[in-house]
């Protein structure tokens, strides 16, 4: 029944492309239009496959791994324990998480269509055409140069979070490894948990945000003088030691 329903849908899809084309472009474009859009869907018949057995690949080493690094981590008397746990939440999430993004895709359709009566609202139905046409263009742009850019950001991160444990080694020494690390995360945490009602306080005493950004600055200043003055203390110790 619901193959029957798929293929029936399918070929009313079908059946209308050459006909919204025609509406489109006119008949005498009709081969050329339909032309692109078939070679178009050639391409991605031939690439999405690949990409998914690659993905299938992917996905099938994982499953396979976790119960091996479970085994290391924790030995192999509490695998059925430890990989049960595991199951159990990704059961979870599983359930939780298609409602969740049921729940978006219903707000961002909603979004979709309110933007065209909110712009003809505010600056008239003469200028929904060019008003509508300036929105898709800056999300356009938006859709081009975000992905880039947020790629940028995780790189630097990422080198962030992996220079952390290296420079507190290298400060306090690899056998305080574990309590410096632990400290540091615990003030992150801990400034997680306070800065955004701390910053939505502050943003309602004084009705803007720029408070909020002068006190993170300061912040930031106020922090990089002990760091600076760590510095100067240990190369002092170390100018002594290579004298004597």
């Amino acid at each position: 029944m619901t193959l029957c329903a798929y293929g029936l849908c399918l070929g009313c899809w079908f059946l209308l492309v050459p006909v919204l084309l025609a509406d489109a472009f006119g008949t005498a474009r009709i081969a050329s239009s339909y032309g692109l859009v078939r070679m178009f869907q050639s391409l991605a018949a031939v690439s999405v496959p690949p990409t998914a057995g690659a993905y299938g690949l992917c996905l099938g080493c994982w499953f396979l791994l976790v119960p091996v690094l479970l085994a290391d981590a924790f030995g192999t008397a509490r695998i059925a324990s430890s990989y049960g746990l595991v199951r159990m939440f990704q059961s979870l999430a599983a359930v939780s998480v298609p409602p969740t993004a049921g729940a978006y895709g219903l707000c961002l359709g909603c979004w979709f269509l309110l933007v065209p009566v909110l712009l003809a609202d505010a600056f008239g139905t003469a200028r929904i055409a060019s008003s509508y046409g300036l929105v898709r263009m800056f999300q356009s742009l938006a859709a081009v140069s975000v992905p880039p850019t947020a790629g940028a950001y995780g790189l630097c991160l990422g080198c962030w979070f992996l220079l952390v444990p290296v420079l507190l080694a290298d400060a306090f020494g690899t056998a305080r490894i574990a309590s410096s690390y632990g400290l540091v995360r615990m003030f992150q945490s801990l400034a997680a948990v306070s800065v955004p009602p701390t910053a939505g306080l502050v943003r309602d005493v004084t009705g803007g945000y720029s408070w909020c950004f002068y006190g993170m600055g300061s912040c930031m200043v106020l922090g990089s003088i002990p760091v600076i003055a760590f510095y100067i203390l240990t190369k002092n110790d170390d100018s002594d030691s290579s004298v004597d």
